[in-house]
């Protein structure tokens, strides 16, 4: 009896892919996906013109074989080229999930054979891995010759791709040279020392903001709370020049002999305020989002302001006071300076006040929200 069209065994399917994870094919006016046997050698030729050392162009090639090897075997392949994103990242893994996506969407594929040339690549194999069954990984190494010419050749090469690629010179060159300008800088002004903490310093948080993906972090919020974002960013970077200064200020008055109290009437004028903006700006910024969203809750961003404000005024004066006090002053004498010059009545003045606004404030809010839930039950 002949067999039925549902009797007929289904040939399985295999879906060739080819992973440019930081989008060089991209970058030289290829449109990802790229599908077919055809429009993959094209690819491949002209890619191969345009950047014959790249080593996407080997995974490429690679890849052409492989399924000539599957075709001459009789299984039934598909070839397609996906790529991410030259910043890496969460960007690269989106691009390329939407990219496989489109393509799985298409037809019905039984399994996946990767082809990359390894590296950065080997990050999205677990994606694709979690959309297809994948049976086989072709990492494509290159054999070069071990001569001392040719490894000169390979690494003009790298340095050539690190130049050329954004991400990887930010990392590679970037970020040093922010290093060497700090400590240069520094050294230039005779604090070698400090210089060489600062550098430590801005390593620590380079390493910290790579290691922690701050990056991504920074990037979603900035796309949902712009306003927010800048105020915290900048904030970060007023306070750490802030310390910077604190630091530099303290050095040379321990250097100069300056005593305690003068070191302390030093830093409470000079650097109060500064640490007065650090703090400021992300509660402008909360403050705006509040707003921007008509929510009653800003006054509390708005009474912190204002807090950090009267505090930096309060520190401020009593900095002046103790720059007017003595090298031996004893603390008989820094109580009375202080109960003189009124101090400590205008701190309980403005901390009274304070807390009879937010008080205030405070139970306005619960009446207004509480008129809004029986409006809206």
């Amino acid at each position: 009896m002949p067999y039925t069209v549902n009797q007929v065994a289904k040939k399985p399917k295999t879906l060739l892919v080819v992973i440019d994870y930081d989008n060089d094919i991209g970058r030289e006016g290829f449109k990802t996906p790229i599908k077919g046997y055809q429009e993959t050698l094209r690819v491949a030729e002209e890619f191969g013109i345009r950047r014959p050392q790249d080593s996407d162009l080997n995974a490429l090639f690679a890849a052409l074989k492989i399924y000539r090897e599957l075709e001459t075997r009789g299984v039934g392949t598909e070839i397609v080229i996906i790529s991410g994103s030259e910043k890496g990242g969460l960007e690269a893994f989106q691009n390329i999930k939407m990219q496989l996506t489109q393509i799985l969407s298409e037809d019905k594929y039984d399994s996946a054979i990767i082809v990359s040339d390894g590296g950065e690549d080997e990050k999205v194999y677990p994606l694709i891995q979690s959309m297809i069954p994948v049976e086989y990984i072709e990492r494509v190494v290159v054999e070069q010759h071990r001569g001392i010419e040719t490894t000169y050749i390979i690494l003009w090469r790298y340095f050539r791709k690190i130049l050329e690629e954004p991400r990887l010179s930010k990392i590679l060159i970037g970020y040093p040279g922010i290093i060497l300008l700090a400590f240069s800088v520094l050294a230039l002004l005779n604090l070698l020392l400090q210089g060489l903490l600062v550098s430590l310093l801005i390593l620590a948080l380079l390493m910290i903001y790579r290691g922690f993906n701050i990056e991504e972090f920074i990037v979603v919020s900035w796309r949902k709370k712009p306003a927010r974002t800048i105020s915290y960013l900048s904030g970060l970077v007023v306070g750490l020049i802030t310390i910077t200064i604190t630091y530099i200020l303290i050095s040379s008055k321990i250097n100069a002999g300056a005593s305690i109290l003068n070191i302390l009437g030093s830093l409470f004028i000079s650097v109060t305020w500064l640490y007065s903006v650090s703090i400021t700006l992300p509660l402008i910024g909360e403050a705006l989002d509040k707003i921007f969203k008509r929510s009653f809750s800003a006054w509390k961003y708005i009474m912190a302001i204002i807090t950090v404000i009267i505090i930096t005024v309060l520190l401020s004066d009593l900095g002046n006071i103790l720059l007017g006090l003595p090298a031996n002053a004893t603390a008989e004498i820094l109580i009375s300076a202080l109960i003189n010059s009124k101090i400590i009545e205008r701190v309980l003045i403005a901390l009274i006040t304070i807390i009879i606004v937010s008080s205030a404030l405070e139970l306005l809010s619960r009446v207004y929200f509480s008129h809004k839930k029986k409006k809206l039950s």
